[in-house]
């Protein structure tokens, strides 16, 4: 079978490849971080985030995701999790506690590796009262992206949270 590309960026490719999807690092993944944040009642933070590639006409998809992103030149690990949280979700970083939790591999199929990160809310009562919309980089998809709050059965029974479905199966 043909492997057909379905969306590529500066970041990353997403292709099918043998009735499989296959994601690939573009640059080096060795600049890639992601943030399991969790609160006070079991909940994981899961980014809303517009998905290019399944566009169909003028209906939008959303793709389920963990808070992810790229370190930038000369930024620690730490510090890349710390900035993407307040980015991506508008949480500041006075109000969880992360733990570095190494290198790990998304899957079998790619060959994409990231610096994980598990945090937890320190300030439930602050961070429920929150509308929690960060202001992003201006990265392709971002417009309309939004948080909320998913448990872990809720994220395994979407059908939307690939990368999110397999870092929270790594914990």
């Amino acid at each position: 079978m043909k492997d057909v590309t379905l969306f590529e960026t500066d970041y990353i490719k997403v292709k099918r490849r043998d009735g499989w999807y296959d994601m690939t690092s573009a640059q080096d993944s060795n600049e890639v971080v992601a943030v399991l944040l969790m609160d006070g009642k079991g909940r994981y933070l899961v980014r809303h985030e517009n998905c290019p590639p399944y566009h169909i006409g003028e209906t939008e998809h959303f793709s389920d995701v963990a808070l992810t992103g790229m370190k930038e030149v000369g930024e620690i690990p730490m510090y890349a999790a710390i900035r993407e949280v307040e980015e991506e979700s508008g949480i500041h970083p006075a109000s969880y506690v992360l733990q570095d939790m190494g290198w790990v591999f998304t899957n079998k199929q790619c060959d994409m590796k990231v610096h994980l990160f598990l945090g937890v809310v320190m300030n439930q009562e602050e961070i429920e009262k929150m509308i929690l919309r960060g202001v992003g980089d201006g990265t392709k998809g971002e417009e309309g992206a939004y948080c909320t709050w998913m448990t872990k059965a809720q994220i395994f029974d979407s059908s939307r949270c690939g990368i999110l479905y397999q870092l929270l199966a790594l914990i």
